[in-house]
């Protein structure tokens, strides 16, 4: 009896410099489909099959993981990270306005340069979220705050409420997925092995054909890619995607 797959590993094919990725699934399907034909003809005056066999197949495999480090998510993403050279990202924050004068907020991050990228709300007594208008010069006054290098002023009522406000800031070269420039993995070779029987199971070339779904609502994430497994070009007299194998001994 079959249980699951383990010692799962994802090896890029068309890369110059190849990637080989485990994989920890959560979930691991194989199905292979094909299409009915049926030649018919009157037999007795009633309207039977006379001939079958299969038409047009289709191989799909479903893989999905809730443990994610860098590499799997982009794996499962099908993108390869990219260099962000000093990327300027809209970074949210939280405070409390004091509640004594002049109900300003510290943040040394605010400077003149990106003063105008600020946008902020409080959260009123009742719980609900408020609006500020953001200015810059002047006498602030009730549903205003006045931003200055180094501060965030309120008014008067909005003394001791919770605030969150964005700003623009610069940070320091990274990695990232997304956006412009994305590059795919592209073919991948899958191995591994199945359970409990130890059988080594290999699919030569395999391709990513879904946007990933990513699940966020249970206690863990998971992220779930369909994937098609592609009969081999190249390796003569294929006739499946994959190979079973019962057990593999070095000669």
């Amino acid at each position: 009896m079959l249980t699951g797959i383990g010692d799962l590993v994802v090896k890029t094919t068309g890369l110059t410099n190849n990637l080989l990725v485990p994989v920890y699934p959560f979930n691991w399907s194989y199905s292979a489909e094909s299409t009915r034909l049926d030649a018919k003809g009157q037999v007795a005056g009633r309207l039977r099959t006379l001939q079958g066999t299969a038409g047009e197949e289709t191989n799909t495999l479903t893989m999905s993981t809730q443990y994610t480090d860098w590499i799997t998510l982009g794996l499962f993403l099908d993108q390869q990270s990219q260099v962000e050279t000093a990327p300027v990202i809209p970074t949210t924050k939280t405070g409390v306005v004091p509640s004594v004068s002049p109900f300003t907020i510290a943040d040394a991050s605010i400077v003149s340069g990106n003063l105008s990228t600020i946008t902020a709300y409080v959260t009123s007594v009742s719980g609900g979220i408020e609006t500020r208008t953001v200015i810059t010069t002047g006498t602030v006054a009730a549903g205003q705050v006045l931003v200055a290098a180094g501060t965030l002023t309120f008014h008067s009522s909005d003394a001791g409420k919770s605030v969150g406000y964005q700003i623009s800031l610069t940070y320091a070269n990274t990695k990232s997925y997304g956006g412009q420039n994305t590059n795919k993995y592209g073919n991948l070779e899958m191995w591994g092995k199945l359970y409990p029987t130890n059988n080594p199971i290999w699919f030569p070339s395999v391709d990513i054909v879904t946007k990933p779904s990513i699940e966020l609502t249970g206690d863990v994430a998971t992220l779930e890619i369909e994937l098609t497994p592609n009969i081999p070009v190249g390796l003569a007299g294929w006739t499946e995607p994959y190979k079973i194998f019962e057990n593999l001994v070095l000669a």
